[in-house]
C-alpha cells in the first residue's frame, strides 16, 4: 500500500461510550506499537457519553490523537464519523476495550500491502485476569483459531476490523441495523455487503488483540447479551434473507418446518425447545455453580452446560423477537 495521497498511512478509529478507564488502557496499548508513530493517527469518537473523558484526552501520548464528541447515535454512526474525519489510507477500527499487541498495526499494514482490497480482522483472544470467574476462564480457553488468511465473512469482528478507506467508502460505510436505535448486527451487515460485492475477509495471524469484555465476567452477563442480540436476529434476517441459512447458531432455534426440515434437525429443534423452557433452564442454572465449585475437574461438563444455557437464552431472545415482530411491537 502507498499512503502518498494521505497524511497518514493508518487511521485508528475508536468509538467509545462511558468507558474512559477502558479507553485509557486501549490508548496505552496503541502507544506501544512498533509501527512508526509518525505513520498513524488515532481518532476517538465519543458517542454521547455522560462520563468525563477529560483525563483520558489530556494524557501525554506519543502519537497524533483527535477527540470528537457526537450525540448518542450508536456505534455505526460513530464509526462512520471517525472514517469521515480520518486522514489515513487504511482504517483500523478498535473497540474501546481492546488491548492490542505491539506488532498489531505493523502486521495489519503488511497484510493489507499483500491484499490491498481485503477486509482484515485481528486474531482476538479474551483478556485474562487473576480473579477471573470460572466462566471467563473456560470461555478464554475455548478460543483456538484453526484458520488464518481467508476466512468466511460470517467471522467478522468489528472491534478488530481494518479496511482500506476506498473500500469502506465504496460499501457505504456501516449501517445501523436492524434498526437505527439498537444496531446490534452492524458488523455482519457490513461483512455481508462486502462479501456480495466480491471482497474477501482475512484473519491476520500476527495482529493479536485481547478483548477485556465486561460481558464475559460471568455466565449471567453473557447470557443477557446473547438474549438481546438474538432478539433482533429475525428483524435482521428479514432485511437480509440469505443470511438466515448462513449463521449456524440460529439453525436449531427457528420454528420447525415440518415439510422441509430433515429428521435430525427436527429432533434437535425439539430438544432445544425443551432445554429452553423456564423450568429446565432454571435447573441448568442451579447446576452450574455446583460444577464451578469442582473446577477444573468439571471443565468438560461445564463447557457443555454453558453451551446449553447460552443456547437457551439465544432461543428465548430469538423467539421473543419473533413474537414482537408478529405483534408489530418491535
Amino acid at each position: 500500500m502507498s499512503a502518498n495521497s494521505y497524511r497518514y498511512a493508518v487511521s485508528v478509529i475508536i468509538p467509545t461510550f462511558n468507558r474512559p478507564d477502558s479507553l485509557s488502557a486501549t490508548l496505552q496499548a496503541v502507544a506501544k506499537q512498533t509501527y512508526s508513530l509518525d505513520c498513524f493517527e488515532v481518532i476517538v469518537v465519543d458517542d454521547g457519553s455522560t462520563e468525563s473523558y477529560h483525563k483520558v484526552i489530556q494524557q501525554a501520548l506519543p502519537f497524533a490523537i483527535r477527540y470528537h464528541r457526537q450525540d448518542n447515535h450508536g456505534e455505526a454512526i460513530a464509526r462512520n464519523y471517525g472514517a469521515e474525519l480520518a486522514q489515513g489510507e487504511l482504517l483500523v477500527f478498535l473497540d474501546d476495550d481492546m488491548l492490542i499487541e505491539p506488532d498489531y498495526l505493523k502486521a495489519m499494514f503488511a497484510e493489507h500491502t499483500a491484499h490491498p482490497q481485503a477486509l482484515l480482522i485481528g486474531t482476538m483472544y479474551i483478556k485474562r485476569h487473576p480473579d477471573d470467574s470460572v466462566f471467563r476462564r473456560i470461555m478464554a480457553d475455548d478460543i483456538h483459531y484453526r484458520s488464518f488468511g481467508k476466512v468466511p465473512f460470517t467471522e467478522i469482528l468489528a472491534g478488530v476490523l481494518s479496511v482500506p478507506r476506498d473500500v469502506f467508502s465504496t460499501l457505504g460505510g456501516m449501517q445501523p441495523t436492524p434498526d437505527k436505535k439498537r444496531g446490534g448486527w452492524i458488523d455482519m451487515d457490513f461483512a455481508y455487503r462486502a462479501h456480495t460485492a466480491g471482497y474477501e475477509l482475512r484473519r491476520c495471524r500476527d495482529a493479536i488483540a485481547y478483548h477485556d469484555d465486561y460481558a464475559l465476567k460471568d455466565l449471567a452477563a453473557y447470557s443477557r447479551r446473547m438474549y438481546n442480540v438474538s432478539r433482533l436476529a429475525e428483524m435482521f434476517f428479514q432485511l437480509n434473507p440469505p443470511l438466515r441459512a448462513q449463521i449456524p447458531m440460529f439453525r436449531d432455534k427457528m420454528p420447525i418446518a415440518w415439510q422441509s426440515d430433515p429428521l435430525a434437525l427436527i429432533v434437535r429443534k425439539l430438544a432445544r425447545r425443551l432445554a429452553s423452557t423456564r423450568l429446565v433452564l432454571w435447573g441448568m442454572e442451579q447446576i452450574a455453580p455446583r460444577l464451578e465449585g469442582r473446577y477444573p475437574l468439571s471443565r468438560i461438563g461445564l463447557r457443555r452446560l454453558y453451551r446449553w444455557i447460552i443456547g437457551a437464552y439465544i432461543f428465548r431472545g430469538y423467539r421473543q423477537g419473533l413474537r414482537e415482530l408478529r405483534k408489530g411491537t418491535m
